[in-house]
C-alpha cells in the first residue's frame, strides 16, 4: 500500500503488485482507484479488509466505492483478491455492478478471490451473469469464493455458468457457503464434462448430504482429471453416504490424490467402507482424517480403523501423508496402524 501511495504520486506505472490494506488519509478512493485503473503493468492486486472499519460513519465504503470504479477499467490484473471485506447486501451489490467491465473484459483474470466478503445469493447472481458475458472465458483458472453466504439455488446459477466456457478452470473453492442438492447437480454436471480441467474442488462446511454425496459420486465415476477434493466439515453425510463415495476409491480410473474428509461423522461402517475403498486404490498420496470425533469422544473404533490402516499393508498403496490429529483413535487403532506401518514403505509424515 505504501508502495501504492509512493509511485503514485510519482505517476510512475512501474508498481506490478499492491496490497491495500488500510484506507489512507493521504489518496482519497478516486486517486487509488485511477492509480490501479491506468495502470498498464499491475499483474495482482489484493484488498485485505480485516483491519478497516466498515460502518456506514467511517467512510470506508465510499473510499472502497471510488477506488472500485478505477478498477473498473484495469485490464492488466492476473490476480485479484478481495478478503474480509464486510460489505453489506446494498455495497456488495454496487460492487459487483460496478466491476462488471472488469470481469467481463479483463482478458488477463487467470485468478480470482473474493473471500468473506458477504456477498450473498443476489451479488453472485450477478456475478455469475458478468462471467457468462466475460469474452475470454479460457484465461481464469483459478476462483476462490469461500464464506460468502452462498445459497444452494445462487450457487447452482455460478457452477452452471463455469461449466460453458470455462474449460482452463482448474481450482474451484466454495467452501463455507449454503451449497445443496441443486449446487451439487450443477457440480455434478462440471465434474462429468468431458470438456472439465477441474483438479481441484473445495466445498467444505456447505450442507452436503448423502444425495449430494451420491451426485457427486456418480460424476466422479467417470471423471480422471480430479486430483483434490475437500469435504470437512460436512456433517449431515450419513454412513450411507461414506459407503457409496467409498466406491469412489475402489474406481480405478480415479484421479484422486488428495482427500480431506476432517470433521465429519464418519463412524465404522463408513470407516470400513472406505477402508475396501482404499485397499486398492493406487493414487490416494494425502488423506486428513483430522477431529473425527464426538465431543472429544471417538466414534470410529478400533474396528473402522483396522479396516483404514488396513489398506496401508497393499504394496500399491501410494499414501505418503495422513492426518488423524483429534480423532481419538485408542489403543485398538494405534495397534493396528502400528501393524500396518510395520510393512508399509510409503507413509512419510503420519501426524497424531
Amino acid at each position: 500500500n505504501e508502495a501504492m501511495l509512493l509511485q503514485t504520486e510519482q505517476t510512475d506505472f512501474n508498481v506490478t503488485s499492491i496490497v491495500v490494506d488500510f484506507v489512507s488519509d493521504d489518496m482519497s478512493g478516486q486517486e487509488a482507484g485511477r492509480y490501479i485503473g491506468e495502470n498498464p503493468r499491475l499483474k495482482k492486486l489484493a484488498i485485505a479488509g480485516g483491519s478497516m472499519e466498515w460502518d456506514g460513519e467511517s467512510g470506508t465504503l465510499e473510499w472502497f466505492s471510488k477506488l472500485c470504479k478505477g478498477l473498473a477499467h484495469n485490464r492488466s490484473i492476473g490476480h485479484m483478491s478481495l478478503e474480509e471485506c464486510n460489505l453489506n447486501e446494498k455495497a456488495a451489490m454496487a460492487t459487483i455492478t460496478t466491476l462488471s467491465p472488469f470481469f467481463e473484459l479483463n482478458a488477463n483474470l487467470h485468478r480470482l478471490e473474493i473471500v468473506s466478503c458477504n456477498l450473498g445469493d443476489e451479488t453472485i447472481r450477478m456475478l455469475a451473469s458478468a462471467l457468462s458475458r466475460r469474452e475470454n472465458k479460457g484465461s481464469l483458472q483459478r476462483i476462490i469464493l469461500d464464506a460468502n453466504g452462498i445459497g444452494d439455488e445462487s450457487g447452482s446459477e455460478l457452477v452452471h455458468t463455469l461449466n460453458h466456457g470455462y474449460d482452463n478452470l482448474t481450482h474451484l473453492s466454495l467452501g463455507d457457503n449454503e451449497l445443496g442438492s441443486k449446487a451439487c447437480i450443477a457440480l455434478g454436471d462440471l465434474l462429468s464434462s468431458p470438456n472439465t480441467q477441474l483438479k481441484s474442488l473445495d466445498i467444505e462446511n456447505n450442507q452436503i448430504d448423502d444425495g449430494c454425496i451420491t451426485v457427486l459420486t456418480n460424476a466422479l465415476s467417470s471423471n480422471t482429471v480430479l486430483n483434490e477434493l475437500r469435504l470437512s466439515f460436512n456433517c449431515s453425510i450419513t454412513q450411507a453416504g461414506w459407503k457409496t463415495f467409498s466406491t469412489c476409491l475402489q474406481n480405478p480410473r480415479s484421479s484422486l490424490e488428495i482427500l480431506d474428509l476432517s470433521s465429519t461423522n464418519i463412524a465404522d461402517d463408513g470407516a470400513i467402507a472406505l477402508g475396501r475403498g482404499l485397499m486398492n486404490n493406487k493414487t490416494l498420496t494425502t488423506l486428513s482424517c483430522h477431529d473425527i470425533s464426538a465431543n472429544g469422544m471417538p466414534i470410529i473404533t478400533s474396528h473402522g480403523w483396522r479396516s483404514i490402516f488396513g489398506s496401508l499393508q497393499n504394496k500399491g498403496s501410494a499414501l505418503r501423508m495422513i492426518d488423524l490429529r483429534y480423532s481419538s483413535i485408542g489403543e485398538g487403532g494405534l495397534l493396528a496402524l502400528t501393524n500396518a506401518l510395520a510393512g508399509n514403505s510409503t507413509v512419510k509424515m503420519l501426524d497424531l
